[in-house]
């Protein structure tokens, strides 16, 4: 199930643009190729957020033609709800050390 490393990734990188505002929403694009169910994916991604900032975050999963995974929008909160990132933004899973040579390409996780 690499639901629960792409839910890192998306977390990490959702903290990541929100700074030391809460997370409300993330919005993923996810490609076809990856074969993530998206249950699987906003349960996971609802794990790892427990004790964070993002913990009362939704996730919404879009099905899209591909094999990329992309963070579409970051809400995040405060007296006025803001979108702080759109379109884009890749989300990488890394590998473990040393597993495989990619070059200057994204290691995604069909590819290890």
């Amino acid at each position: 199930m690499h639901e629960m490393g792409l839910a890192q990734a998306i977390l990490d990188t959702a903290l990541q643009i929100a700074g030391d505002r809460p997370v409300c929403r993330v919005a993923v694009s996810a490609g076809e190729h990856q074969a993530v169910s998206a249950d699987s994916l906003r349960f996971s991604f609802g794990l790892m957020a427990d004790g964070t900032s993002a913990a009362s975050a939704t996730l919404e999963v879009r099905s899209v033609p591909g094999d990329r995974i992309l963070i579409d929008e970051v809400e995040v909160g405060g007296d006025t709800p803001e979108v702080l990132r759109r379109r884009d933004e890749e989300v990488v899973e890394a590998g473990p050390p040393h597993s495989h040579e990619t070059g200057d390409q994204p290691v995604h996780p069909a590819w290890l």
